[in-house]
């Protein structure tokens, strides 16, 4: 019987065969690099860690302070007055920022609360500014439930009186503090559906869905939420397509939740500055409607 003759591998295969190798092997390596790195993706303490002022350069009363968590941590913090004879003013906007820089880059930000008469509580992540520890999901999460312990605890800040605001990564921590401890109000900026979501949409050839440890599930805490939201989006976010937001009012109005979309232009970070006045008068409609439901909260009831 008459061996065939092996099959001869030419240049071209030999050239080939590398190319897929390495391919392989590149595709690998970024999958594995982005499951082990995941966390310095998603935290950036260090951009921005010294940069803006403080509320006084703009003109308004505060108080920094520390803020005990917990697991031990301490985490710097802000306390904003709101003007007028009122310290608290309409009630108080407890600010969760984005996943990049401290406190002194929300100073336009926090001015807004300001002009429309509430005190602002704002607070350093674990790791972010001055605040000690390591930045994570869960740890955020402590982070904002010690926020909150000191508005109601240490302030005397009734939770009906008390509106959460994230922003970005923070909108993940807002709408969790939302479901698990007593609000007035949810109020998000160009927030995500959640991380593997938004994962998935940066980086389409990687299962970023399957590689995830960080959640941060807006989609299902929208689902589970029992009090107001407004969802606030640019149309031009260059990071968190518009859709999130789409997403997330279908989820929170299927809920059966009081949910409001409030559309701008501009970029990511800058929306609420280049959309001033829609920013500015959205805000505003919602933050009245949640100090009115306060005030009627604490109306005496007819015996």
């Amino acid at each position: 019987m008459r061996r065939r003759p092996a099959a001869i591998e030419t240049p071209a295969a030999r050239i080939l065969i590398s190319l897929v190798a390495i391919v392989g092997i590149t595709y690998g390596a970024i999958t594995l690099l982005l499951f082990l790195f995941q966390h310095r993706l998603v935290y950036l303490p260090d951009l921005g860690r010294e940069y803006g002022g403080t509320p006084a350069d703009a003109g308004m009363k505060y108080a920094a302070i520390e803020i005990p968590t917990e697991d031990g941590e301490r985490l710097s913090a802000w306390v904003v007055d709101a003007p007028g004879a009122d310290p608290a003013g309409h009630g108080t906007v407890l600010f969760l920022h984005g996943n990049a820089g401290s406190l002194g880059a929300r100073v336009e930000n926090l001015r807004v609360f300001h002009q429309l008469g509430w005190r602002t509580l704002i607070v350093n992540y674990r790791g972010y500014g001055r605040s000690t520890g390591t930045p994570g999901e869960a740890g955020t999460y402590r982070d904002a439930t010690a926020a909150w312990d000191h508005l109601t605890a240490t302030l005397g800040v009734a939770p009906s009186r008390i509106v959460a605001y994230g922003e970005s990564l923070g909108a993940g921590v807002a709408s969790w503090l939302a479901v698990n401890r007593p609000v007035a109000g949810l109020a998000t900026m160009a927030a995500f559906t959640s991380i593997p979501d938004l994962g998935q949409e940066l980086y389409p050839l990687i299962p970023v869905r399957a590689l995830a440890r960080i959640r941060y599930d807006n989609r299902g805490n929208l689902a589970r939420l029992q009090v107001p939201v407004l969802i606030i989006h640019s149309r031009d976010d260059e990071l968190v397509r518009f859709a999130h937001a789409e997403r997330l009012l279908d989820v929170a109005r299927t809920a059966g939740v009081a949910a409001t979309l409030l559309t701008l232009r501009g970029s990511h970070d800058g929306a609420f500055r280049e959309s001033a006045a829609q920013y500015r008068d959205g805000l505003a409609r919602f933050l009245e409607a949640a100090s009115m439901r306060a005030q009627a909260d604490a109306a005496p009831r007819a015996p």
